[in-house]
């Protein structure tokens, strides 16, 4: 291999070696996001801590480069080090997609895939230089692997994002500007002051319009500090001004990851409540489940508060979040 090739793949094999000590010795903790990590964090085999073994991996690694004279092809050692490397990093990573992800050992299997492509792929010519059949099919294994942990984790972490309180508030509701059903339940409850203080609303683009009703939403609650102002805006007609485009992108990945949120949950309509606490609504006219253990309660109900199916039709004044042809 060249010299340029040689560098790069000895630089990440002693950079994956770092990791993996640093790790094994408890000092990246806090680059932990996800749940798998305390999962895997204390893994071992034959009592030795697994990240070892993936220091061990980079360390062999970058011997087994400085010693590979060849200038066309890698030496069966470094090769068959390099399969074994891949072949463990994809199958810990369907483990993973499976089960629960580790953000740390996304990290670990990077520097994997990133040494595989310097020692295995001519980017320029998109040319897979290695003859060996076995390390093409555990380099693909474990991108396909990584691709999987990667959008697992990006589910598990999607959080909606409210245009007006937060995510601690009791209740949380889901609107679109263009659903009647919406607008006539967020009015009621306007109506009643013990839900105000505790109210969350969460977005849904369905129409062009509604990006410029939200935003009037928003610019009416950061003037007055008012959830019913804010709520009574939406039945004002809207001025529609040129919004920036910062504005424009802001609603639209807020809308999108509420979308998401809800798809992950399994609705596809709204109005959608979701509430801690029961009570605030037991004077309106929401559905009060009985006999849940579940610590937050789901509603999903039209302008009548009666109980929506889901994927109800707009016929049935739940308005469809994700519409079917």
């Amino acid at each position: 291999m060249s010299r340029k090739r040689k560098n790069i793949a000895l630089t990440i094999s002693l950079l994956g070696f770092v990791f993996c000590t640093v790790t094994a010795l408890g000092l990246t903790d806090q680059l932990c996001t996800t749940g798998g990590c305390s999962l895997y964090r204390d893994m071992s085999i034959f009592g030795i801590n697994m990240y070892w073994f993936g220091s061990l991996f980079f360390l062999v690694a970058a011997i087994s480069v400085i010693f590979n004279k060849s200038a066309d092809h890698l030496n069966p050692y470094l090769s068959f080090w390099l399969l074994s490397g891949l072949t463990a990093s994809a199958i810990l990573l369907i483990v993973q997609s499976l089960t629960s992800p580790c953000a740390l050992c996304l990290y670990v299997a990077f520097f994997v895939l990133l040494l595989a492509i310097t020692l295995l792929v001519d980017v320029g010519r998109l040319k897979f230089l290695s003859r060996m059949l076995a390390l093409k099919k555990a380099f693909i294994a474990l991108l396909i692997a990584w691709a999987m942990v990667i959008v697992t984790t990006a589910n598990q972490n999607i959080s909606p994002v409210p245009i007006i309180g937060d995510s601690q508030s009791a209740v949380k509701v889901f609107f679109s500007p263009s659903c009647p059903s919406c607008v006539e339940k967020l009015i009621e409850m306007t109506t009643n002051n013990s839900v105000l203080p505790h109210l969350a609303l969460y977005p849904i683009i369905i129409n062009k319009n509604d990006a410029a009703v939200i935003k009037k939403m928003q610019n009416e609650f950061f003037r007055s500090g008012s959830v019913s102002s804010a709520i009574d805006a939406m039945t004002e007609t809207p001025i529609l001004n040129v919004m920036s485009f910062y504005d424009k992108l802001n609603l639209r990945i807020m809308s999108f990851l509420n979308k998401s949120f809800l798809a992950k949950i399994g609705v596809q309509a709204v109005p959608y409540v979701m509430t801690s606490s029961p009570g605030l609504l037991s004077v309106m006219s929401v559905p009060v489940a009985q006999g849940d253990n579940n610590p937050m309660i789901h509603y999903i109900f039209n302008a009548d508060g009666v109980k929506c199916p889901i994927g109800v039709s707009k016929g049935d004044k739940c308005e469809v979040v994700f519409p079917t042809r």
